[in-house]
């Protein structure tokens, strides 16, 4: 960190501890599926909607962003959408019923969206000689919060005692409180000045126009079934190892962690990844052998679980740097649009959170096992890679005809 100022320290110390509790919190309602169904008395579906009505938000506030993004103060919103995850932790852990934790569920996804959209477009902003760097930081730390968050929730709720599912929802509300109070200070020493190149002032004017290239579309559907991989995972991972495999509940939670380390090993290696290989190629390939690795290790888990483990962990390495990498992608089409662009993304993220937990969810409890929704959730995968290489000649056609003669279309 040598590099960066002592105020630029100070707020990049925030930003990293803030996505750590945002990914600690997104991982809670897979890792304490069973005990919170217990409690509740719900159904697997139910309790998907838990993670839809957070998407739900998102969604909201990822349309605004693209809209009026750019014209907001973003290190003010970032502080509102950790106080909205410090009350929707807070009440979560306190609540008594089902209306009650969705309520509650949906205030927090609209205070993480807020927080991710806005941290990844004000290290856009602030450090654009340095992105290829500090955004893959950023998202590191989003790996160490989705690898602590299923051990710890395992670890400090007891599944004979349903009530004690709120004891991480409190971590995460004081955890959010220390991290708002840091980033006030923070602001008060960094400017919000966008050192990008300026855009088109009609762009500027118009930051939803982003929606009228087709190439925008074709990207949005790519994040859309890469998302709906990660949530499903997320949210249902654990549950398959409990439920239908029989492991403990303790080595559900190991289990889901262990691909998360996996995937936080990726992203510490991915800023030396981006710097090193074209990111659009180095994108694809991993996408397509994640899904190879995670349905093997669906086949195998009922007779060789160290196995499936195993190629678990693999299939986590492989696509833990696809959201930095998926940023990288995206705002380098759309220049000088950075929030737009994230938003964007979180579009993609929202969508894919709003489905594939519900339907995941709903086919399970049809079904009476999760080995089905989770092959079709993987393999979906695939299609996430074919599209954003449609999307890239698309955008590459566009370029090119928009540049003289005889020069060429650049990426990462």
């Amino acid at each position: 960190m040598g590099k960066f100022s002592g105020r630029e320290k100070l707020l990049l110390g925030t930003f990293f501890s803030a996505w750590i509790i945002y990914a600690i919190f997104a991982s809670l309602y897979g890792s304490e599926a069973s005990v919170m169904m217990n409690f509740f008395g719900l159904s697997s579906t139910e309790q998907g909607f838990l993670t839809t009505i957070q998407c739900i938000g998102g969604l909201g506030v990822a349309l605004m962003c693209v809209f009026i993004g750019e014209r907001m103060n973003k290190l003010r919103m970032i502080a509102i959408g950790i106080a909205l995850l410090f009350a929707g932790s807070l009440a979560t852990a306190f609540g008594v019923n089902y209306i009650q934790i969705i309520l509650f569920a949906l205030i927090a996804g609209i205070g993480y969206t807020f927080m991710d959209i806005m941290e990844n477009a004000s290290v856009v902003d602030i450090f654009p000689n340095r992105t290829k760097t500090v955004l893959p930081m950023l998202h590191m730390n989003y790996g160490i919060g989705a690898m602590i968050g299923p051990f710890f929730a395992t670890a400090v709720v007891d599944p004979n005692t349903p009530s004690s599912f709120g004891r991480p929802f409190l971590f995460v509300a004081v955890a959010s409180m220390v991290v708002f109070v840091f980033l006030l200070i923070a602001s008060r020493r960094m400017g919000t000045q966008n050192r990008q190149p300026a855009a088109p002032k009609k762009e500027t004017q118009n930051p939803g126009s982003i929606f009228k290239y087709p190439s925008a579309w074709v990207m949005i559907a790519a994040g859309v079934l890469y998302f709906s991989f990660q949530r499903g995972i997320m949210t249902w991972y654990p549950s398959y190892l409990y439920e239908d495999i029989r492991t403990t509940f303790a080595f559900s939670g190991l289990a889901t962690t262990l691909f998360f380390v996996g995937s936080l090993a990726c992203r510490i290696v991915s800023p030396a990844l981006f710097n090193r290989f074209n990111i659009l190629k180095m994108t694809i390939l991993m996408t397509v052998l994640c899904a190879v690795c995670m349905v093997a290790s669906i086949a195998v888990a009922p007779a060789f679980i160290t196995l499936a483990v195993a190629l678990a962990i693999a299939a986590g390495i492989l696509q833990g740097a696809f959201v930095a990498a998926f940023v990288f992608l995206i705002c380098d089409m759309f220049p000088g649009k950075s929030a737009a662009a994230s938003g964007m993304v979180m579009i993609a993220i929202n969508l894919g959170g709003i489905t594939s937990p519900l339907w995941m969810g709903s086919m399970k409890d049809q079904l009476g096992g999760y080995t089905i929704p989770l092959y079709i959730v993987t393999l979906m995968l695939v299609g996430s890679a074919g599209l954003i290489a449609l999307a890239h000649r698309m955008n590459r056609k566009k370029r090119d005809a928009a540049k003289p003669a005889g020069e060429c279309s650049q990426t990462y």
